[in-house]
């Protein structure tokens, strides 16, 4: 049963060829999650350095995002680049710097609340497979190390070249970006415009930045021992092409001092493309599963770039819907609306549903789990994982209940009014009250979703909270079939079965992970496989594997 068919081979091939990037290997961390974390791997065609490059750890700033995706196309001459365009999806997609907490204040402990914190682990992770890290950003104004105006001060963070010291341990940070700004500003137009460095001090104690010890380039230079800057171009400048185009030759020359050189040119072409960024024939498809559960898909009919992302927000819930299911209840209208990068580029309103209610001696509460919808009746008991995405939809057949998810209450609401309808809910025990939470055995845990609509029974529905466990994972090919546990193995393509399929696995220090039914080949030689899960990005397993000729 674990044998690759031959279709398998050429969709493989198929694949490989027709990459979204002529020169770029991509993987997606946590896929089938609400916060996708699409990675990058541009191989040189030289020997060097990897470097990492970023955007988007804050949703509001477009033009590190676009940048990003624009190098995934560079041709690399010599070393290596790992590149993540879009740090914080939800957060983009919202267009909102934060959705729960700033992912840039996660990295210097441990934090495991919200769907921020497992970005972080996976985004620091990234960063230790690399020899340097560049920070894309957009901030405010124009930084200046003495006051001018209000545009104009060090309280700005605008047109900058940021370090957290001048040097650290051996590494010269203040020369290396005093070398690039010395051949990037004589080309910036108009010179008002020009970048200038910002040290933060941030290893001082008289600090003026303190927060910034909690920050990916900091905690990337303190534990890694690694060169990291971040580049910050200004919102107050509003031509979207000229802060992408100056940002992207700022990279290029810390990528050449940094030892990584890469070829990309900005043309008519790319011009073009950034300029219309936004403007895609996009349709929506609505696939009906029952009377009331239907399936919402986004057709891009002709995507003219296949750079940007694209989401689908459906009525009040906050997240990226697109390929999931949701649930439709009587006489309710929906706002539906496609977002490319953060930008609302289409709105449909659906009109009242009108169809047979089925009715039951009691109510039925209708939830999602990972975009899959469930239902249960009142006292049943709800079986899911930690890491996976619940969002309670109702009771059926009536609007207006009032669900409380006892212990959970929205970091940023301004009030708790104990309605939890439509609201995403990412199952780490860390964001639930821990006198509503019951601990079970084997790390398990639950909590109460309560019907508390005014002079109706208080129904309630227990959910248990497992941790999922790995059974096998198998190699195979049209000849052989090894399990992990294998200590040799023969080198060749082979096709991963991991069951169950809530994990993957990463490579040796190749950042793109595989996982079930992925491709994925072998060399000769001593490899070492980590098992991750794909909803928390929890270490589960390391495997080390001779392979043979």
């Amino acid at each position: 049963m674990f044998f690759v068919k031959p279709i398998l081979w050429l969709i493989f091939l198929y694949n490989f060829i027709l990459l979204p990037t002529a020169f770029a290997s991509v993987g997606i961390f946590f896929k089938n999650t609400f916060f996708p974390l699409k990675i990058y791997y541009l191989k040189g065609e030289n020997p060097g350095p990897t470097l990492m490059i970023q955007g988007g750890i804050q949703g509001d700033e477009l033009s590190g995002i676009i940048c990003a995706q624009l190098l995934t196309r560079a041709k690399v001459k010599k070393g290596n680049l790992i590149i993540v365009p879009r740090a914080n999806w939800p957060a983009l997609f919202l267009f909102k710097r934060q959705l729960n907490v700033d992912l840039n204040r996660r990295f210097d402990k441990h934090y495991a609340a919200f769907y921020e914190d497992t970005l972080a682990k996976a985004i620091f992770y990234l960063a230790s497979l690399s020899q340097g890290l560049i920070h894309l950003h957009e901030g405010s104004g124009f930084y200046s190390a003495v006051y001018i105006n209000q545009l104009r001060n060090p309280k700005r963070y605008g047109q900058a070249v940021i370090i957290d010291d001048k040097n650290y341990n051996n590494i010269n940070l203040a020369n290396l970006a005093k070398d690039v700004l010395k051949e990037i500003n004589p080309i910036v137009l108009p010179q008002k415009y020009k970048f200038s460095l910002f040290n933060m001090m941030t290893f001082s104690p008289n600090t003026l930045y303190p927060e910034q010890k909690k920050s990916l380039t900091y905690n990337v230079l303190k534990n890694y021992s690694k060169p990291a800057f971040a580049i910050e171009v200004s919102k107050h400048i509003k031509q979207l092409d000229w802060k992408v185009k100056y940002m992207l030759k700022t990279v290029q020359k810390f990528c050449h001092k940094l030892g990584v050189d890469i070829f990309i040119c900005w043309d008519k072409q790319t011009d073009s493309l950034v300029k219309n960024w936004f403007k895609q024939k996009i349709s929506l498809k609505i696939i009906p599963k029952n009377k009331y559960v239907y399936q919402l898909k986004i057709v891009k009919e002709s995507d003219h770039n296949n750079m940007s992302q694209v989401g689908l927000q459906f009525g009040d819930i906050d997240i990226d819907l697109n390929n999931n299911e949701v649930i439709f209840f009587p006489w309710e209208d929906k706002f539906i609306k496609i977002i490319i990068d953060g930008k609302v580029v289409k709105t449909y309103k659906l009109k009242r549903s009108v169809f047979n209610i089925r009715k039951s001696k009691y109510p039925i509460l209708l939830y999602s789990v990972d975009g899959k919808i469930h239902y249960a009746f009142p006292q049943e008991h709800i079986q899911l994982y930690k890491g996976q995405t619940l969002i309670v939809y109702g009771l059926w057949p009536n609007t207006g209940e009032v669900i409380n998810i006892k212990g959970y209450a929205p970091i940023n609401a301004l009030s708790n009014t104990g309605q939890d309808i439509n609201e995403p809910i990412y199952l780490l025990k860390a964001a639930f009250l821990p006198k509503y939470i019951k601990n079970l055995k084997n790390k398990a845990w639950s909590f109460e979703i309560v019907r508390e609509t005014k002079n109706l029974p208080p129904y309630k529905w227990i959910v248990e909270v497992k941790e999922p466990k790995l059974n096998t994972i198998i190699f195979s090919n049209k000849n052989d079939i090894f399990s992990i546990n294998n200590t040799k193995l023969k080198s060749g393509h082979y096709q991963i079965t991991i069951y169950p399929d809530s994990f993957f696995i990463l490579l040796d220090k190749n950042p793109i992970p595989y996982y079930n039914q992925d491709i994925i080949y072998f060399s000769p030689g001593a490899h070492q496989i980590s098992v991750r899960n794909n909803k928390t990005f929890d270490l589960i397993k390391t495997y080390n594997i001779a392979v043979t000729p």
